[in-house]
């Protein structure tokens, strides 16, 4: 066994930032960035001795070095095989990756030393969207309808779409974020939808749109399943596009949601450690519509609210809910020619084109303070400045 001092040594590899996986849009680019950077500090605060892998390029592309209580291993790229052999070096991986295409199942399976993660098996069974509804049916969970699209099947989807009624989403059927969302209200929006989804993913699923408020619930899970917090998403369904958040949310369905991401994540066996569950708040009540066997951004905010520390809750979770601080954590993506004061990059942003993309950052009492304080800071900075007289 590895270890640094009396620490055992942590690997964090989040496959974007590692240069696994290349080109992702810098949006993607930049979640991928905040979650590994504060999952290795907490890791590093739980009593391990961790290195983060990056990439030299993605390194080379942050409008500052960042500066870590962890250490940073830098590389120029790698291939699975080079990782396996890296993970060796290692008590144990920490594993971030999206869970389309294989990408994240594939990593686990070439590791050569123990992982904090889900299973393989579970990963891909989480994934596959076309299986959810199925699969909650039997445990009191509301799951929107829907129906598995393969190629030569969109005119059956909108013989679907037509009986349902408009407005449905199109999703891919294993896909990441809301990577091949749409929102479509007609047969001709549908239909472009499912070609393009279709040349990209091979398979697609159509989904009886749900109104009501996107949210998520974080989770960890091993021999106990504890919902950690409640928290909101922002979406955009015409773009197909994360924006970012807040957490925790208050809401009527909150105890209801809790609940149906519990009995959601313990419907899959060997999900293991932090587990995100998207759902819909509707006047129905709570609708899951995606488990995410992995880290999600929330994670930014979950870990400034809580008392303990998520790091230590994703090795050992307790029997019980941590206590939280009483604040809220607003986050949302952020593109600037410079980087505004009074909101805090979750990480060194990446610079594109002139402009600076990171997730901001802000801390306040209830969400319509720290809303109003992140909103106030980018007025300010964006406000044209008078000319002199």
């Amino acid at each position: 066994m590895a270890s640094s001092g009396n620490r055992p040594r942590l690997l964090v590899v989040e496959a974007l930032c590692a240069g696994v996986v290349r080109g992702a849009p810098v949006g993607v680019l930049c979640e991928g960035l905040s979650m590994a950077m504060a999952v290795a500090e907490d890791f590093q605060r739980a009593g391990y001795g961790v290195d983060l892998l990056i990439d030299d390029g993605v390194l080379g592309r942050l409008a500052w070095r960042p500066h870590t209580s962890y250490s940073l291993r830098v590389v120029s790229g790698i291939s699975l095989q080079e990782l396996a052999a890296m993970s060796r070096g290692y008590d144990c991986i920490y594993v971030i990756a999206p869970e389309s295409d294989g990408i994240l199942a594939g990593i686990l399976r070439k590791l050569e030393t123990a992982y904090v993660n889900s299973s393989p098996e579970a990963v891909e069974e989480a994934a596959d969207k076309a299986e959810l509804r199925s699969r909650l049916a039997g445990r009191g969970v509301m799951v929107p309808e829907s129906i598995t699209v393969a190629r030569g099947g969109v005119a059956e989807a909108v013989r679907w779409a037509r009986d349902v009624g408009y407005p449905v989403v199109v999703k891919a059927r294993v896909g990441v974020g809301c990577e091949g969302l749409r929102l479509v209200s007609c047969r001709e929006a549908l239909e472009e939808a499912l070609h393009a989804t279709l040349a990209r993913h091979g398979e697609a699923v159509v989904q009886r749109f749900v109104k009501g408020v996107p949210a998520s619930v974080s989770l960890v899970t091993g021999d106990a399943t504890i919902p950690l917090t409640l928290n909101r998403q922002f979406i955009s369904l015409s773009r197909g596009a994360y924006l970012g958040g807040y957490t925790p949310m208050r809401h009527r369905l909150a105890r209801a949601a809790l609940e149906a991401a519990r009995r959601a994540v313990e419907a899959f066996r060997g999900l293991r450690g932090y587990v995100g569950v998207d759902l819909v708040l509707s006047e129905e009540g709570p609708f899951v519509v995606e488990v995410n066997p992995r880290l999600t951004v929330s994670y930014i905010g979950v870990r400034r609210v809580l008392k303990a520390n998520p790091a230590e809750l994703i090795v050992r979770p307790r029997e019980r809910r941590p206590a939280k601080r009483g604040i809220t954590a607003y986050f949302r993506k952020v593109s600037v020619p410079s980087w505004p004061a009074g909101i805090e990059a979750a990480a060194p942003p990446v610079i594109e084109r002139g402009r600076l993309h990171a997730i901001g950052i802000v801390t306040g009492g209830l969400a319509r303070e720290a809303a109003m304080r992140f909103r106030r800071s980018l007025s300010t900075y964006q406000r044209p400045r008078r000319s002199a007289m």
